[in-house]
């Protein structure tokens, strides 16, 4: 298939989503294609292009290092070279067995590091971020030998060939004499060793800016408030698969029996259950419209359906109005809450209380405004809507879940994964065909959304 039918394919795709979820996708969703490779790493390759220059110059300090070795050493051999060139060797005889001797020392040092990488790459996987893109593809391969081949190749010859031709530039009766000719020969070597001494110099303080700046940019980092308190908090992922949750009734029915089920846990707080993604990881967006006298175009902001208990449960501060209840059901008036990004930008000034929403496509009341929550710890937060979970429409929640999985939240007093078991097991009770995914704590989740920075 060619590139132009592939797009013709994604372009009946996004016509079919505009029409069978309008208020979701809304009018401006556009469908396109990129290759998996380029994709799947897209967010890791600026990160991953650092740390090799990095690694790149680290190389190069050790290379003029090993150069200026390379260097004494000829001079402590001039002797044995002249001796050498007196018997009839001739120059590029000398010149191509140093070059060898240093391409040799190159191979033994690509060696050396293949071993070490070989003994240390378990560890550091096991030590990698679960999100990481592509974990499972890092090995030793063929391709991995056939680099270090070719760069200890490189670099023996290109930091080999400099010491090689000034250990074979000697005067023959003087350096047999050991008088001005060997002094004469040392100012040009002295001259090679200061700038490579220099070169080394340069490349060390840009390694040292890096990691200066890149120690405050962890700092920063390490010290940005996420919107929440992630402290003593374990999530759990989940899905809702199979007719018997054919329903936004029977959904909710589902997650009060889990909430009440988790809630009763020695340990636990609170309990509460989102939809659409959890805080610090890509969530779910979805189209609002502003309502009023000038009703404005739909607007992309992030979404998420979530139980009465799960603000207490994440630890969002509360900035206005009310949170959800159980009043708040497919019966009831619609509802929504929205972040202080909402307020800001599209309220400012006025108060957001009472104002009026459309959320894939029903008109919903603010009734609270909690604290920003961010999606990326380095970024401001999005603008964010809440909606009950009992008001949620069917197919938009089966839309997102395609996407992201359902998750509980429960806040505890103590470690929070001391409750892993206890908490597989309070889903179990509920419905043992529910599948389960990934248990973590929230602390986790940030520190794998740091370690993604």
């Amino acid at each position: 298939m060619t590139r132009d039918q592939l797009q013709s394919q994604m372009d009946i795709v996004t016509r079919d989503f505009r029409v069978r979820y309008p208020h979701v996708v809304g009018q401006q969703l556009i469908m396109s294609f990129r290759p998996y490779q380029a994709m799947i790493g897209a967010g890791m390759r600026p990160f991953l292009l650092v740390l090799l220059g990095a690694i790149g110059f680290v190389l190069l300090i050790a290379c003029a290092n090993v150069a200026n070795l390379f260097l004494a050493r000829g001079s402590s051999r001039g002797r044995e070279i002249a001796v050498r060139v007196a018997m009839g060797a001739s120059r590029v005889r000398l010149i191509r067995q140093l070059l060898t001797e240093s391409m040799l020392i190159a191979l033994a040092g690509g060696a050396l590091g293949l071993a070490v990488a070989g003994s240390g790459l378990g560890s550091l996987l096991a030590m990698a971020p679960s999100n990481l893109p592509r974990l499972s593809d890092i090995r030793l391969d063929a391709w991995t030998f056939a680099f270090t081949l070719l760069i200890s190749i490189l670099t023996g010859a290109v930091f080999g060939i400099a010491p090689a031709l000034y250990a074979t530039k000697t005067n023959l009766s003087e350096t047999l004499k050991e008088g001005e000719g060997r002094a004469s020969a040392g100012v040009g070597r002295a001259r090679l060793r200061q700038g490579l001494v220099i070169g080394e110099l340069a490349l060390s303080l840009v390694l040292l800016a890096g990691a200066g700046l890149m120690i405050a940019t962890f700092a920063k980092l390490m010290n940005a408030n996420p919107g929440f308190d992630s402290h003593h908090v374990l999530t759990m992922q989940f899905w809702m698969t199979g007719s018997k949750y054919n329903s936004t009734r029977e959904i909710t029915r589902f997650y009060r029996d889990i909430e009440q089920r988790i809630a009763a846990l020695p340990g636990v707080t609170a309990a509460g259950v989102v939809a659409a993604g959890l805080p610090l990881e890509r969530g779910g967006n979805n189209g609002v419209r502003i309502a009023g006298p000038k009703e404005s175009q739909w607007i992309s902001m992030d979404y998420r359906e979530i139980t009465p208990g799960y603000f207490q449960a994440i630890g969002t501060p509360w900035k206005q109005g009310r949170g959800f209840t159980e009043s708040d059901s497919e019966f009831s008036s619609p509802v929504v809450i929205i972040n202080e990004a909402v307020a800001r930008k599209y309220f400012q000034g006025q108060g957001s209380l009472g104002k009026y929403l459309y959320v894939s496509g029903v008109l919903c009341e603010v009734v609270g405004v909690v604290g920003d929550v961010k999606s990326y710890v380095d970024q401001p937060a999005e603008p964010t809507t809440f909606i009950p979970a009992a008001q949620a429409k069917l197919g938009t929640s089966s839309l997102f879940e395609g996407w992201f999985p359902r998750s509980i939240v429960a806040r505890t007093t103590g470690n929070p994964l001391m409750l892993n078991q206890a908490l597989r097991e309070a889903l179990a009770a509920a419905d043992p065909l529910v599948p389960t995914g990934a248990v973590r704590s929230m602390d986790q989740v940030l520190a794998g959304s740091l370690a993604l920075r």
